[in-house]
């Protein structure tokens, strides 16, 4: 990314593999409950993928955010706190880049 010219910073992106089935895409957004981040359920068939982030940058962190999501999906009836979890660091650009009316 730097090499274009775009500004970028890391974020952590982390995964629960929830052995329960869910029917449909859920993204919750709330400032109040889970920071500034997002959190979402994606449905695999029989399993599903239960995701949030966070971001260094702006004061999070990790074990505090991954205890965040876990009690707001506790309090919607998920349980996570057993389950096998996943992180890796996200390349996130703020800015974008035009060549030719293209924006990438």
């Amino acid at each position: 990314m730097k090499r274009i010219g775009l500004k970028t910073d890391i974020g952590i992106g982390y995964d629960y593999d929830v052995e329960e089935k869910f029917r449909d895409l859920e993204i919750f957004y709330d400032v109040e409950k889970i920071d500034i981040t997002y959190a979402w359920i994606f449905p695999h068939g029989d399993h599903a993928s239960i995701s949030s982030s966070y971001f260094p940058r702006f004061g999070q962190k990790g074990e505090e955010s991954r205890k965040t999501i876990e009690k707001f999906f506790k309090d919607k009836g998920i349980e996570l706190k057993d389950v096998k979890k996943r992180a890796a660091p996200m390349n996130i650009a703020y800015n974008y880049f035009k060549r030719r009316n293209v924006y990438i």
